[in-house]
């Protein structure tokens, strides 16, 4: 802190006469100065330096003695005289009042202006205050070249500031704390910590985390002083905080890597020998032992969006968002989840868990589409999806999974947009049509019946009528709902189709015959 004997030995008012007793100065703060004359009116604050001219007092004892009672009585540090008549002496009367209350009074000649005394003393006390953020910037920095946790930082912030420190990254998640916070949330865990002078550390200009207390805390500490400024928090403070962060970033990146490139070639069958591989997994908390489902997740970009898109800065932080969601989505339903990303294609191995593994994956695709859907509207999202099942041919089939995955990717991009997810079992059902498809004789029966209906001047509607009440598996009501129509519309439409197609929607024998002929000419 900066001191009336600080005061006293600087050269801002090299002439001044202490007309009280001489004390220890040392311990006596400034933390501010102003101008003050009666009435005083409770501007002074505490540990105050408060220069005055005592004007209307010197040939007023009592309201001389009046002004050094309020100065007193505002625990100022220390009241300074300037006199425009250099012959005037203070009485001994008002000196030993001032003595009595403790309060050291000086005189200063009249030729130093009171503006440049203010002006030079909250230099010096604004000084003396970045020292001990200076201080607290090269401990900081010593710790962290030590290698000490970031516990050990928030320890040493907690103890200037005399409150509990918490340090978060950007998820809000705490990666060190003080001994004190450490209580308060074991003793009783807050519902949320407040920001501490809104202090937040970046890591190139980007959020990487915060520092945060607890508010009922907040009180009785020394906070951050207000003439002080946000930057003094954020250089003395933050920053050293960020290398922090800043080395686990690249450790993540590292690990990253690592992940993306076990997977990449786990996927890819490009090892020697599987157990060795295998042990390799383990080290990155892998376990090739259980069953897996192949997911292959392909991100394209809207057609209205810029080309090359795969490649900026932009898709970078969107691949690291969607790997960040895998992630979460997977611990929200207890499943392990192991993945590699190239260029916004996803390869994704989910654990097959439970009786029901089917649903459970379907659920973390459902999820994670949905949420992708919501936060990247610039983007289509297309899966493929491998066989489900708990019994695998070997341990080492997951190029068979990745394969068959691919394939059904495939089909799906090739849908041109009328299906978003296709499965493995889907592609059997593609390639049966396929080869229909390319039958001469069948195609021109698959013609005959459906051609009066797609040239008919409502054929697409009634087209899109068919294809929905074969997905819902005939059920009318279903289909009605899933095409906001009321039943009989739909009861309308559907003999509509009957009519232009001759077929009996009663008759499995000509529901069947209509579900393969619809599907060869909507390129399922």
């Amino acid at each position: 802190m900066y001191t009336l004997a600080d005061f006293m030995k600087s050269s801002i008012v090299p002439e001044f006469h202490l007309l009280t007793q001489e004390k220890n100065f040392y311990e006596i703060p400034i933390e501010s100065v102003s101008v003050q004359e009666l009435p005083v009116d409770n501007f002074i604050q505490k540990n105050e330096l408060v220069l005055t001219t005592a004007l209307g007092c010197l040939e007023e004892p009592d309201r001389f003695r009046q002004l050094i009672f309020e100065v007193s009585r505002a625990k100022a540090a220390a009241m300074l005289l300037a006199f425009s008549d250099e012959t005037y002496q203070v009485s001994e009367e008002l000196i030993r009042y001032a003595d009595s209350l403790s309060l050291p009074v000086f005189v200063i000649p009249w030729k130093y202006r009171f503006s440049e005394i203010q002006s030079e003393t909250i230099r010096n006390i604004q000084n003396e205050k970045l020292k001990i953020y200076r201080d607290i910037q090269t401990a900081l920095f010593n710790l962290y070249f030590e290698s000490k946790s970031l516990d050990s930082a928030a320890e040493l912030i907690a103890e200037l500031f005399s409150v509990p420190i918490a340090i978060e990254d950007r998820n809000h998640q705490i990666q060190g704390a003080s001994r004190n916070m450490r209580e308060l949330l074991a003793a009783e865990p807050p519902e949320g910590l407040e920001p501490f002078h809104d202090a937040e550390i970046l890591v190139g200009q980007i959020p990487a985390g915060y520092i945060r207390t607890c508010a009922a805390s907040c009180g009785s500490g020394r906070m951050l002083p207000e003439d002080m400024g946000q930057g003094v928090l954020e250089k003395y403070i933050c920053f050293p905080l960020s290398l922090w962060f800043n080395r686990k970033n690249i450790e993540d990146m590292v690990t990253v890597r690592l992940k993306n490139d076990f997977v990449w070639n786990l996927a890819n069958k490009n090892y020697d020998s599987f157990d060795e591989f295998a042990l390799q997994g383990m080290r990155l908390h892998f376990n090739l032992d259980k069953d897996y489902t192949c997911v292959i997740l392909k991100v394209v970009p809207a057609e209205d969006d810029a080309a090359g898109v795969e490649y900026s800065g932009k898709a970078a932080e969107d691949a690291a968002e969607i790997e960040a969601l895998l992630i979460e989505t997977g611990r929200e339903l207890h499943l392990e989840v192991m993945f590699a990303d190239r260029s916004l294609q996803f390869t994704v191995y989910v654990e097959n868990l439970g009786d029901r593994p089917a649903d459970l994956l379907d659920q973390f695709v459902g999820r994670i589409d949905h949420r992708l859907t919501e936060r990247f509207p610039i983007y289509h999202f297309f899966w493929g999806i491998s066989e489900v099942g708990t019994n695998r041919e070997s341990r080492s089939d997951f190029n068979r999974l990745y394969i068959n995955a691919s394939l059904a990717l495939q089909y799906c991009l090739n849908a041109n947009g009328r299906q978003y997810r296709f499965t493995y079992q889907d592609t059997k059902e593609a390639q049966v049509i396929s080869a229909l498809s390319n039958h001469p004789e069948i195609r021109e029966a698959a013609e005959e019946i459906m051609a009066p209906l797609m040239k008919s001047s409502s054929g697409k509607e009634l087209m899109h009528t068919l294809t929905e009440y074969i997905a819902n598996n005939y059920n009318t009501s279903l289909t009605a709902r899933k095409l906001h129509l009321h039943r009989q519309s739909l009861l309308y439409r559907l003999e509509k189709i009957q009519l232009l197609t001759g077929m009996d929607l009663a008759q499995h024998r000509d529901l069947f015959l209509l579900e393969i002929y619809s599907r060869i000419f909507s390129n399922y």
